[in-house]
């Protein structure tokens, strides 16, 4: 009987060290996925300040933004990776415009909108060499975190390094577009000719 009993309470012991260790286990992968989700959340609200703050420091041509005009579209192409961090930029004032966000779908949608600055979500790779050929020449300001965005002719990348995000802009790409962008900006950007 008492081997029968020791026994028993081994195999108690047993499954209760397994379900502790799977529960320490499971707080740990939850705890990590959370950290994740926030690090995203910060890494695109910081995108989003400056998707605001480049409505400051980048001059469109004149005719891109007639007297006529009140607003400073800023579009998102593909999966939208700020969730509702771009709304508080909703309706806010910049260079005498209200500013406007619209989310686009698919390459095909963004003829039919008038966009000063297109942030190309990571969606969208397989056609972001075709849209940086075709947007080339418009006045638009391609912002994307891409690997290799402005290396490929995109005018704004966001890069981290050392666990911050930093600016590449590229330059001709930008003058090509007719964009002509504030020195201010180009100081905290890595500059690519």
């Amino acid at each position: 009987m008492k081997l029968k009993m020791r026994s028993a309470l081994l195999k108690i012991s047993h499954t209760l060290l397994r379900s502790t260790i799977l529960l320490f286990l499971s707080l740990f992968l939850i705890c990590k996925t959370t950290a994740y989700a926030e690090d995203q959340t910060s890494e695109y609200k910081v995108k989003a300040v400056y998707l605001y703050n480049f409505t400051k420091f980048v001059s469109w041509p004149d005719t891109t933004l007639p007297g006529n005009t009140q607003t400073i579209n800023i579009c998102v192409l593909g999966k939208n990776p700020f969730g509702s961090l771009l709304e508080p930029i909703t309706h806010m004032k910049t260079q005498d415009r209200t500013i406007t966000i619209e989310y686009i779908e698919d390459i095909r949608a963004l003829e039919k909108k008038s966009c000063q600055i297109l942030f190309i979500s990571a969606s969208e790779q397989g056609v972001a060499t075709e849209l940086l050929r075709k947007t080339a020449q418009m006045p638009i300001l391609t912002v994307s975190d891409l690997d290799g965005f402005a290396q490929h002719d995109g005018i704004i990348a966001f890069v981290v390094k050392e666990g911050k995000i930093r600016l590449e802009i590229n330059l001709r790409a930008a003058r090509k577009a007719g964009l002509t962008i504030s020195a201010k900006l180009l100081e905290i950007a890595t500059v690519i000719q």
